[in-house]
């Protein structure tokens, strides 16, 4: 064999290798969770209501800038990949992000995959403190929103965040329909990002949050932001009671 006839498949195989990496774009999702309290005192207005932009602006300020205390900042559900499994139920493709520094409220990943393809995440939940999700503020290609994740059944309306049986995501190992079954058809993923709560039917056991990223074609910081509390309790927070420093006064907050 010709040294060029050697060479030529170690030639092709570079150029396609070069050609998928030059396919792939970079995404960044950035997560906080809170305790509802200090979601509810920027937030007042019900879930849906459109005029929330400028009180979700402003929570994300605050996570920016440190305003909000350890103690509201929940820092034992950090997002990871989710695993082979639910990565199957979620009918997703497998990603391996990294995590980089996001501001002081949050915990960000970046990662790189093909436009078109689906990447599902799920938050590790340490502890037991405030296990009941509640509401959820998203952001993708569009602007921010927040909503309820209502459990399927509620509205026949496709939703950014919906509430599925924990048991329907944990049999997707073994039953092939819980995408195209139960997930895909009230799931809205138009704008790239939205989230299934895992409902558990445990009064002790929490609640899971899976974040499912639709990659479009150019690169986009997702922002997703989950409030949390007792099952069955909702609550509105004054500042000081939410762990919420003045602006400018980020030390406060500690």
């Amino acid at each position: 064999m010709t040294l060029a006839r050697r060479v030529a498949p170690i030639l092709a195989l570079a150029l396609l290798g070069s050609a998928s990496a030059a396919g792939a774009v970079e995404y960044r999702l950035r997560v906080a969770s809170v305790l509802e309290p200090a979601f509810t005192h920027f937030v007042r207005t019900a879930p849906g209501d459109q005029r929330d932009a400028p009180e979700l602006a402003a929570l994300i300020a605050s996570l920016d800038e440190g305003r909000l205390s350890d103690a509201v900042v929940l820092g034992d559900r950090d997002p990871v990949a989710a695993t082979v499994d639910e990565t199957s139920a979620f009918e997703a493709v497998r990603v391996e992000p990294r995590a980089v520094s996001g501001g002081p409220g949050w915990t960000e990943l970046v990662w790189e995959g093909r436009p078109g393809q689906r990447a599902v995440f799920r938050l590790v939940l340490v502890g037991r403190q405030a296990p009941e999700l509640k509401r959820i503020a998203l952001q993708g290609r569009g602007p921010i929103r927040h909503l309820e994740a209502d459990p399927i059944g509620v509205s026949s309306r496709p939703s950014k965040a919906i509430g599925v049986p924990l048991g329907v995501i944990e049999s997707g190992a073994s039953r092939r329909d819980v995408w195209r079954r139960w997930i895909g058809p009230r799931l809205d993923t138009a704008e790239g990002v939205a989230v299934v709560r895992g409902l558990s039917d445990s009064t002790t056991f929490p609640d899971q949050a899976f974040i499912t990223v639709t990659q479009g074609d150019a690169p986009v910081r997702f922002t997703v932001i989950l409030s949390w509390g007792p099952r069955g309790t909702s609550s509105n927070g004054d500042a000081q009671g939410a762990g919420v420093a003045p602006p400018g006064d980020a030390a406060a907050a500690q």
